[in-house]
């Protein structure tokens, strides 16, 4: 089963349908609340190493 159809199986099997516009919404709460914590410090190393 490829991945498109296990996501579309779980959200009918839990019953988490809703509009795009919802889905949406959640996805940018999701990603603020990852810029407004921050990098990670293997993610801070990561980067510091790809620079050198």
């Amino acid at each position: 089963m490829d991945k498109q159809a296990r996501v579309a199986s779980f959200v009918d099997e839990h019953d988490l349908t809703c509009p795009p516009a919802y889905r949406l919404l959640d996805l940018s709460a999701e990603v603020g609340e990852l810029a407004a914590n921050g990098p990670t410090p293997a993610a801070t190393e990561r980067i510091r190493t790809r620079s050198r």
